[in-house]
């Protein structure tokens, strides 16, 4: 017996990494409501956008970073306890590697014939799971960070200079994890094995990125290109890219 699905809520940004699990979502069919946020310009911090929910209130309820993006799981009714006992609280799940290989779980775990997109085989999973830190902790955390984010690392007020030192370091970074990327992948296939998983649709957020960046992506990398220009030609892909207001890359 297929189990329940869980109420789930996407707390995303328009454009931003969270992209990813508003794909994955879409392309497995599973309800889930979205709790749109923005930044503020003045504190430079993340808070729904109609707001609803504080950057305090986001960070003590949800996302101790208060950064996107964060996947609230509600139990399913049928697991709700009987009069007079207290609900299960929701938990909050943070982190892109551990929102999407959930919610490629899910998946199957209420269907067994839906796609696999943690990897069809243990050795897959293992693949997806690496191309997901590497994603989130090298491409994201380490270069895109330094590019975008440099006083994560320095004390800007005491060495602004500094702040251009690291920037260049960050895109030292990116030039050589994109060139990683398209040497990994093989034109015509899949990151792993011989479908679409959840670290292909992670790959097309950076690519998308890449071209925000101005890096000419369809010239320098081509085997990327062509992954991403068959994932945006995929319905669901189009659903999610066009209700966060983004344009076609292809």
């Amino acid at each position: 017996m297929a189990s329940p699905l869980p109420k789930l809520i996407l707390y995303r940004i328009d454009g931003a990494c969270s992209l990813a699990a508003h794909m994955a979502l879409h392309e497995l069919q599973i309800p889930f409501t979205t709790a749109r946020m923005v930044i503020n310009p003045t504190t430079q911090k993340a808070e729904a956008a109609d707001g609803t929910l504080t950057y305090d209130e986001y960070v003590r309820e949800i996302h101790p970073n208060g950064q996107v993006p964060a996947l609230e799981v509600y139990p399913p009714e049928s697991e709700t306890p009987p009069e007079n006992e207290k609900l299960p609280k929701p938990v909050a799940i943070t982190e892109n590697p551990a929102i999407l290989m959930y919610i490629a779980d899910l998946a199957t775990s209420v269907n067994p014939s839906s796609p696999k997109l943690a990897g069809s085989t243990l050795l897959e999973r293992a693949q997806v799971t690496s191309w997901l830190t590497f994603l989130s902790g090298s491409v994201h955390g380490q270069a895109y960070g330094a590019l975008y984010r440099p006083r994560r690392y320095i004390d800007g007020e005491r060495f602004p200079q500094a702040e251009n030192a690291v920037r260049e370091a960050g895109r030292r970074s990116l030039d050589l994890f994109y060139g990683q990327i398209e040497e990994r992948l093989v034109e015509g296939g899949w990151a792993v094995g011989e479908a679409m998983t959840v670290a292909d649709l992670n790959l097309y957020v950076f690519y998308r990125w890449g071209i925000d960046l101005g890096i000419k992506m369809k010239e320098v990398y081509p085997r990327w290109s062509d992954l991403a220009r068959r994932l945006e030609a995929r319905p669901n892909v189009k659903t999610a890219v066009w209700i966060e207001g983004l344009g076609s890359v292809f």
